[in-house]
């Protein structure tokens, strides 16, 4: 008995591979279809969108460093 389920066993595990497979090579091909339609941004707008990326984390950064030391005096001062 514990043959049969092993063969049963390997049998399924093959047919779920064999469908894997088959199922990731049409979505790689649709895909790349996919990415053939795709307008890409030219190299200034993709720099300008860096920078400003940059320039957003960089002042967040800072915002959030000032108010964690206004925070941290706060509770200095709670302590005393």
């Amino acid at each position: 008995m514990g043959v049969t389920v092993n063969w049963i066993f390997a049998a399924v595990t093959a047919i779920v591979i064999a469908f894997l497979l088959i199922a990731n090579r049409i979505f790689v091909r649709e895909s790349y279809q996919e990415l053939k339609k795709v307008t890409w941004p030219t190299r200034e707008l993709a720099l300008n969108s860096s920078m400003v990326t940059i320039g957003f984390i960089v002042g967040f950064s800072l915002m959030l460093a000032l108010l964690d030391y206004i925070v941290n005096l706060f509770t200095k001062g709670l302590v005393r």
